[in-house]
Protein backbone atom coordinates (compact mmCIF):
# COMPACT_ATOMS: atom_id res chain seq x y z
CA UNK A 1 0.00 0.00 0.00
CA UNK A 2 2.86 2.34 0.79
CA UNK A 3 4.09 2.06 -2.98
CA UNK A 4 0.52 3.78 -4.40
CA UNK A 5 1.29 6.96 -6.28
CA UNK A 6 0.43 9.70 -4.44
CA UNK A 7 -1.24 13.33 -5.58
CA UNK A 8 1.83 16.07 -5.28
CA UNK A 9 1.30 17.84 -2.42
CA UNK A 10 1.51 21.41 -2.37
CA UNK A 11 1.80 23.38 0.98
CA UNK A 12 -0.28 26.70 1.26
CA UNK A 13 0.25 28.84 3.57
CA UNK A 14 -2.46 29.32 6.08
CA UNK A 15 -6.16 32.03 5.44
CA UNK A 16 -5.33 35.50 7.29
CA UNK A 17 -7.77 35.31 9.42
CA UNK A 18 -6.83 31.82 10.66
CA UNK A 19 -8.84 28.55 10.63
CA UNK A 20 -11.26 30.05 11.90
CA UNK A 21 -11.99 32.36 8.88
CA UNK A 22 -11.88 28.98 6.91
CA UNK A 23 -14.78 27.41 8.89
CA UNK A 24 -17.02 30.57 8.37
CA UNK A 25 -16.34 30.46 4.77
CA UNK A 26 -17.03 26.42 4.45
CA UNK A 27 -20.31 27.03 6.64
CA UNK A 28 -20.78 29.86 4.03
CA UNK A 29 -20.42 27.49 0.76
CA UNK A 30 -22.77 24.78 2.44
CA UNK A 31 -25.54 26.71 3.10
CA UNK A 32 -25.59 28.14 -0.32
CA UNK A 33 -25.78 24.79 -1.92
CA UNK A 34 -28.61 23.91 0.51
CA UNK A 35 -30.59 26.82 -0.47
CA UNK A 36 -30.00 26.39 -3.96
CA UNK A 37 -31.06 22.45 -4.22
CA UNK A 38 -34.54 23.45 -1.70
CA UNK A 39 -34.96 26.02 -4.11
CA UNK A 40 -34.35 23.79 -7.09
CA UNK A 41 -37.04 20.84 -5.53
CA UNK A 42 -39.72 23.14 -4.99
CA UNK A 43 -39.53 24.63 -8.98
CA UNK A 44 -39.73 20.91 -9.40
CA UNK A 45 -42.48 19.91 -7.38
CA UNK A 46 -44.49 23.28 -8.65
CA UNK A 47 -44.21 22.06 -12.07
CA UNK A 48 -45.16 18.43 -11.66
CA UNK A 49 -48.75 19.38 -9.79
CA UNK A 50 -49.17 21.94 -12.20
CA UNK A 51 -49.23 19.29 -14.97
CA UNK A 52 -51.30 16.99 -13.01
CA UNK A 53 -53.63 19.81 -12.54
CA UNK A 54 -54.01 20.54 -15.95
CA UNK A 55 -54.36 16.88 -17.39
CA UNK A 56 -56.69 16.02 -14.75
CA UNK A 57 -59.30 19.12 -14.72
CA UNK A 58 -59.50 19.51 -18.70
CA UNK A 59 -57.28 22.34 -18.79
CA UNK A 60 -59.00 24.58 -15.60
CA UNK A 61 -56.98 26.74 -13.31
CA UNK A 62 -58.16 25.35 -10.67
CA UNK A 63 -55.08 24.18 -8.65
CA UNK A 64 -52.74 26.83 -8.10
CA UNK A 65 -49.43 26.68 -6.03
CA UNK A 66 -47.68 29.98 -4.77
CA UNK A 67 -44.45 30.07 -2.92
CA UNK A 68 -43.48 31.08 0.73
CA UNK A 69 -41.67 33.83 1.53
CA UNK A 70 -39.70 31.52 4.01
CA UNK A 71 -38.52 29.44 1.95
CA UNK A 72 -40.83 26.42 3.47
CA UNK A 73 -42.27 23.38 1.31
CA UNK A 74 -45.90 23.85 0.93
CA UNK A 75 -48.15 21.46 2.64
CA UNK A 76 -49.71 18.84 0.43
CA UNK A 77 -53.01 20.12 -1.15
CA UNK A 78 -56.13 17.99 -1.58
CA UNK A 79 -56.38 16.41 -4.97
CA UNK A 80 -59.21 15.76 -7.20
CA UNK A 81 -60.20 12.67 -6.43
CA UNK A 82 -60.09 13.39 -2.39
CA UNK A 83 -62.97 15.95 -3.34
CA UNK A 84 -66.15 14.67 -3.24
CA UNK A 85 -67.88 14.50 -6.48
CA UNK A 86 -71.24 16.22 -6.72
CA UNK A 87 -73.34 15.02 -9.77
CA UNK A 88 -72.82 18.07 -13.01
CA UNK A 89 -76.26 20.30 -13.88
CA UNK A 90 -76.78 20.56 -17.09
CA UNK A 91 -75.67 23.14 -19.22
CA UNK A 92 -73.85 24.74 -16.30
CA UNK A 93 -70.45 25.86 -16.00
CA UNK A 94 -67.98 25.93 -12.42
CA UNK A 95 -67.81 28.92 -10.66
CA UNK A 96 -65.34 28.32 -7.95
CA UNK A 97 -64.16 31.71 -7.28
CA UNK A 98 -67.69 32.58 -5.98
CA UNK A 99 -68.04 29.11 -4.10
CA UNK A 100 -71.07 28.43 -5.37
CA UNK A 101 -72.83 25.43 -6.65
CA UNK A 102 -72.58 24.76 -10.25
CA UNK A 103 -74.88 26.43 -12.70
CA UNK A 104 -76.41 28.87 -9.45
CA UNK A 105 -76.36 32.54 -9.08
CA UNK A 106 -76.52 34.77 -6.25
CA UNK A 107 -80.00 35.86 -7.00
CA UNK A 108 -82.67 34.91 -4.28
CA UNK A 109 -85.36 34.55 -6.88
CA UNK A 110 -83.12 31.83 -9.42
CA UNK A 111 -84.02 28.71 -9.58
CA UNK A 112 -81.41 26.13 -8.31
CA UNK A 113 -81.49 23.75 -10.53
CA UNK A 114 -84.36 21.18 -12.63
CA UNK A 115 -85.05 19.38 -9.58
CA UNK A 116 -85.78 22.23 -7.09
CA UNK A 117 -88.96 24.11 -9.64
CA UNK A 118 -92.20 22.62 -8.18
CA UNK A 119 -95.04 22.26 -9.84
CA UNK A 120 -98.29 24.41 -8.69
CA UNK A 121 -100.71 21.72 -7.59
CA UNK A 122 -104.08 21.32 -9.84
CA UNK A 123 -107.11 22.92 -8.37
CA UNK A 124 -110.23 21.80 -9.02
CA UNK A 125 -112.58 24.07 -6.96
CA UNK A 126 -112.95 27.82 -6.21
CA UNK A 127 -110.12 29.60 -5.15
CA UNK A 128 -109.86 31.50 -1.71
CA UNK A 129 -112.77 33.39 -0.50
CA UNK A 130 -112.77 37.06 -1.41
CA UNK A 131 -112.76 39.74 1.66
CA UNK A 132 -115.69 41.72 1.90
CA UNK A 133 -117.96 40.15 -0.14
CA UNK A 134 -121.41 40.77 0.11
CA UNK A 135 -124.22 40.45 -2.38
CA UNK A 136 -125.75 42.85 -4.27
CA UNK A 137 -128.79 44.68 -3.43
CA UNK A 138 -131.91 44.11 -5.49
CA UNK A 139 -133.12 46.78 -7.61
CA UNK A 140 -137.22 46.55 -7.46
CA UNK A 141 -138.98 48.08 -10.36
CA UNK A 142 -142.89 48.18 -11.47
CA UNK A 143 -144.39 48.50 -15.08
CA UNK A 144 -147.29 48.26 -16.90
CA UNK A 145 -146.93 44.69 -19.65
CA UNK A 146 -148.70 44.51 -22.65
CA UNK A 147 -151.19 41.86 -23.00
CA UNK A 148 -149.89 39.13 -25.02
CA UNK A 149 -151.38 38.69 -28.75
CA UNK A 150 -154.97 37.02 -28.79
CA UNK A 151 -154.84 35.95 -25.35
CA UNK A 152 -157.24 38.36 -23.99
CA UNK A 153 -157.41 38.78 -20.61
CA UNK A 154 -156.77 35.08 -19.40
CA UNK A 155 -152.99 35.00 -20.19
CA UNK A 156 -152.13 34.04 -16.53
CA UNK A 157 -155.47 32.24 -15.61
CA UNK A 158 -155.20 28.84 -14.50
CA UNK A 159 -155.08 27.14 -11.38
CA UNK A 160 -151.66 26.43 -11.56
CA UNK A 161 -149.33 25.55 -14.67
CA UNK A 162 -146.42 26.65 -16.76
CA UNK A 163 -146.10 29.22 -19.70
CA UNK A 164 -142.97 28.80 -21.46
CA UNK A 165 -139.75 27.43 -19.83
CA UNK A 166 -139.47 29.90 -17.01
CA UNK A 167 -142.77 31.45 -16.54
CA UNK A 168 -144.67 29.40 -13.58
CA UNK A 169 -148.71 30.70 -13.61
CA UNK A 170 -151.47 30.57 -10.78
CA UNK A 171 -154.70 31.89 -10.80
CA UNK A 172 -154.46 35.32 -12.36
CA UNK A 173 -150.68 35.60 -11.80
CA UNK A 174 -147.33 34.75 -14.16
CA UNK A 175 -143.97 34.00 -11.86
CA UNK A 176 -141.20 33.75 -14.11
CA UNK A 177 -137.42 32.96 -13.40
CA UNK A 178 -135.83 35.23 -15.72
CA UNK A 179 -131.53 35.66 -16.40
CA UNK A 180 -129.93 38.41 -18.67
CA UNK A 181 -126.15 38.84 -19.96
CA UNK A 182 -123.91 41.46 -19.17
CA UNK A 183 -120.58 42.73 -19.12
CA UNK A 184 -119.78 41.74 -15.67
CA UNK A 185 -121.94 38.61 -15.40
CA UNK A 186 -125.61 37.90 -15.03
CA UNK A 187 -128.75 39.90 -14.07
CA UNK A 188 -130.58 37.52 -12.00
CA UNK A 189 -134.40 38.51 -12.00
CA UNK A 190 -137.87 37.26 -10.04
CA UNK A 191 -140.87 38.60 -12.12
CA UNK A 192 -144.47 38.97 -11.07
CA UNK A 193 -147.34 39.67 -13.51
CA UNK A 194 -151.07 40.38 -13.11
CA UNK A 195 -152.77 39.54 -16.03
CA UNK A 196 -155.98 42.00 -17.01
CA UNK A 197 -159.11 39.93 -15.50
CA UNK A 198 -158.45 42.31 -12.56
CA UNK A 199 -156.05 44.28 -9.98
CA UNK A 200 -154.62 42.61 -6.75
CA UNK A 201 -151.92 42.85 -3.62
CA UNK A 202 -149.05 40.66 -2.74
CA UNK A 203 -148.99 40.76 0.63
CA UNK A 204 -145.45 39.83 2.72
CA UNK A 205 -145.16 38.85 6.69
CA UNK A 206 -141.22 40.20 6.39
CA UNK A 207 -139.20 42.64 5.17
CA UNK A 208 -137.89 39.79 2.29
CA UNK A 209 -139.71 40.02 -0.78
CA UNK A 210 -138.16 37.31 -3.26
CA UNK A 211 -135.13 34.70 -3.11
CA UNK A 212 -132.58 34.15 -6.00
CA UNK A 213 -130.86 30.81 -5.91
CA UNK A 214 -127.89 29.97 -8.66
CA UNK A 215 -128.01 26.21 -8.97
CA UNK A 216 -125.51 23.56 -10.39
CA UNK A 217 -126.78 20.34 -10.74
CA UNK A 218 -128.87 20.10 -7.26
CA UNK A 219 -125.91 21.80 -5.10
CA UNK A 220 -126.70 25.95 -4.09
CA UNK A 221 -123.42 27.50 -5.43
CA UNK A 222 -125.03 31.07 -4.50
CA UNK A 223 -127.85 32.05 -2.55
CA UNK A 224 -128.85 36.43 -2.39
CA UNK A 225 -130.78 36.23 0.65
CA UNK A 226 -127.02 34.90 2.27
CA UNK A 227 -126.27 38.69 2.98
CA UNK A 228 -129.54 39.67 3.12
CA UNK A 229 -131.26 38.57 6.71
CA UNK A 230 -135.65 39.49 6.82
CA UNK A 231 -136.75 41.55 9.46
CA UNK A 232 -139.94 41.76 10.90
CA UNK A 233 -142.13 44.30 8.63
CA UNK A 234 -145.52 43.04 7.31
CA UNK A 235 -145.88 45.06 4.36
CA UNK A 236 -148.15 44.90 0.79
CA UNK A 237 -147.51 45.63 -2.77
CA UNK A 238 -150.59 46.80 -5.03
CA UNK A 239 -150.19 45.02 -8.81
CA UNK A 240 -152.88 46.64 -11.21
CA UNK A 241 -153.91 44.45 -14.35
CA UNK A 242 -151.57 43.82 -16.87
CA UNK A 243 -148.80 44.90 -14.80
CA UNK A 244 -145.29 43.70 -12.97
CA UNK A 245 -143.08 43.90 -10.18
CA UNK A 246 -139.25 43.27 -10.82
CA UNK A 247 -136.75 42.42 -8.33
CA UNK A 248 -133.15 42.24 -10.17
CA UNK A 249 -129.63 41.27 -8.57
CA UNK A 250 -126.48 42.28 -10.46
CA UNK A 251 -124.32 39.07 -10.01
CA UNK A 252 -120.77 38.43 -10.96
CA UNK A 253 -120.62 34.72 -11.84
CA UNK A 254 -119.45 34.11 -8.48
CA UNK A 255 -119.86 31.47 -5.42
CA UNK A 256 -121.66 31.99 -1.98
CA UNK A 257 -117.74 33.41 -0.85
CA UNK A 258 -117.14 35.88 -3.87
CA UNK A 259 -115.13 33.25 -6.30
CA UNK A 260 -115.45 32.81 -9.67
CA UNK A 261 -117.27 30.09 -11.12
CA UNK A 262 -115.89 27.78 -13.12
CA UNK A 263 -117.39 27.69 -16.92
CA UNK A 264 -120.97 25.39 -17.41
CA UNK A 265 -124.82 24.93 -17.13
CA UNK A 266 -126.46 26.56 -14.29
CA UNK A 267 -130.23 27.02 -13.24
CA UNK A 268 -131.66 30.30 -11.27
CA UNK A 269 -134.54 29.62 -9.46
CA UNK A 270 -136.89 32.26 -7.99
CA UNK A 271 -139.02 31.77 -5.08
CA UNK A 272 -141.91 35.07 -3.89
CA UNK A 273 -142.01 35.21 0.10
CA UNK A 274 -145.86 36.56 -1.10
CA UNK A 275 -148.46 34.57 0.81
CA UNK A 276 -150.32 34.58 -2.80
CA UNK A 277 -147.50 32.62 -4.54
CA UNK A 278 -145.96 29.27 -3.57
CA UNK A 279 -144.62 28.74 -7.22
CA UNK A 280 -140.81 28.91 -8.07
CA UNK A 281 -139.92 29.19 -11.59
CA UNK A 282 -136.47 28.06 -12.50
CA UNK A 283 -134.28 28.89 -16.02
CA UNK A 284 -130.68 27.37 -17.33
CA UNK A 285 -127.97 29.55 -18.66
CA UNK A 286 -124.67 29.19 -19.31
CA UNK A 287 -121.67 30.59 -17.69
Amino acid sequence: MSDLPRRPFTELSPPDGGFAEARRAGRRRRRLKATAASTTGAGAVAVVLAIIGSSSLGGQDSLRVTGHPDGATPAPSASASDVPSRAPVPGATNDSASGQQPGATSSPNAAAGPEATAEPAATTGPGPAVDGYRTPDLVRNYFARPAPLGSGTSFCQGASSDVGDNTHSTVNWCHSAIVKKTAHGHELTDELCRDGTSGSKLIFSTSREVELLVMRGTEVVWRWSADHPADHQPHELVAETDHCWQWTASWTDVDARGRPLPAGDYRLRVISQASEKQTQPETTFTI
